[in-house]
């Protein structure tokens, strides 16, 4: 069995959700992701809403590119889905669970913008926005990099991650760098905006100096 004292979020995410903690996290997730819903139509009364025809017009065509999409993570979700049940190994099987956690996200997360559950913002320029999506990436690419790392690893098979020191270091470049790319995506080209720009620059040189 894969170890669950090598690191506390892993022996927590093994007692809850045993060999298939991606299927575990997926309600927490669903759950936080109801609550970016709730907050999103709260701060309509905040931030103005996209009111440009041609943005809107533009947002409408892409609904059939999102339905697309939402189609390719299902078929994905189904296929990752096997390895669950007919992988031998506690670590494989856990590795599929984080995949089908990475599909199952994008695939409620599009569906919701292609039914237009939540709200588009408009930027100081003008742009749409969605603070799903954003909320969606932080979750998928920390996902992403564990994965990746539980892959560089695999030769261990009593042993999810060799470095999870190498792993948090990497979330927290990763963190930043969406966070100030989200208030520079917002301000635009203005003097704070280039600022959190350089900080997006250097989040991204750090996080791949790491590997």
């Amino acid at each position: 069995e894969v170890e669950e004292s090598q690191h506390w979020l892993v022996a927590n995410l093994q007692h809850y959700g045993g060999d298939t903690p991606g299927i575990f996290l997926y309600i927490p997730f669903l759950m936080t992701l109801t609550t970016v819903w709730a907050v999103s139509h709260r701060l309509t009364t905040f931030f103005p809403l996209l009111d440009d025809p041609q943005e809107l017009m533009q947002l409408q065509q892409t609904k059939f590119i999102e339905g697309i999409a939402v189609v390719i993570f299902g078929i994905n979700l189904i296929v990752q889905s096997s390895g669950i049940f007919f992988e031998a190994t506690p670590k494989k099987r856990i590795l599929h669970s984080l995949v089908v956690f990475i599909n199952l996200a994008c695939c409620t997360t599009y569906a919701a913008c292609a039914l237009d559950v939540f709200p588009y913002f408009q930027t100081r320029g003008g742009l749409p926005t969605e603070f799903c999506r954003m909320f969606l990436w932080v979750n998928t690419t920390s996902i992403m990099i564990l994965t990746i790392a539980a892959l560089g690893g695999s030769a261990n098979k009593n042993q999810l991650v060799p470095d999870w020191n190498l792993v948090l270091r990497t979330w927290m470049w990763d963190w930043t760098m969406f966070t100030s790319g989200a208030v520079y995506y917002y301000l635009g080209t203005t003097p704070v905006g280039n600022f959190f720009l350089m900080v997006v620059l250097f989040c991204l040189w750090r996080g791949f100096s790491n590997i």
